[in-house]
Order: C-alpha cells, then sequence, then structure tokens
C-alpha cells in the first residue's frame, strides 16, 4: 500500500505502478515516500523478500519527458541490478 508522498504527482506514480505491474507480473508491489531522497520508493518481491528496487526521484516525476523514462532500457536495469536499487533520474536509469 502506499504512504503519502508529500509533493509528488500521484497521477504519475499511478503510471509507475502500472508500468511495474505490466512488466514485473506475479511479484508483489509495494511503495513509500523516502524523506530522506525525496523520492518514491518501490519494492518489487514475494511477500518481505525484496526481488526489486527503485528510487523515482522528484526531478523524474517533474521531467518533460517522464513517460518516455517508462521503457524497455528501465526493466532491463531493475533485472540486472537485482536486489541492488535502481534510481530513475530524468536522464534514465542509474545504479
Amino acid at each position: 500500500m502506499a504512504e503519502l508522498n508529500p509533493g509528488l504527482d500521484e497521477r504519475k506514480l499511478d503510471l509507475i505502478r502500472a508500468f511495474l505491474r505490466e512488466h514485473f507480473r506475479g511479484l508483489e508491489m509495494t511503495d513509500q515516500f523516502d524523506f530522506e531522497k525525496t523520492a518514491q520508493r518501490f519494492t518489487l518481491g514475494p511477500g518481505t523478500n525484496r526481488v526489486h528496487s527503485l528510487i523515482v526521484t522528484k526531478e523524474a516525476l517533474e521531467s518533460m519527458d517522464f513517460a518516455f523514462l517508462l521503457n524497455d532500457q528501465l526493466v532491463d536495469a531493475l533485472k540486472l541490478a537485482g536486489a541492488l536499487p535502481v534510481t530513475l533520474t530524468s536522464k534514465g536509469p542509474r545504479y
């Protein structure tokens, strides 16, 4: 369940949730606001076991090209990173 995320566009967060559900079927997803990073953290995995972790920065959410950041490159980055967090910036995914 999503926790309140001050200052982040909930419609864009819903796009990310839908994107992750589509590409990582069968994995449970949780997300919450990361106050330290001013970002939304998405965790995918069975139960409490983390398989993938995505941190989406406020900068990425405010990017004019936001929708283009949700692409195969992001899916590949998450799969390659495994349990290590991937940060989505306005320039794309970073480890």
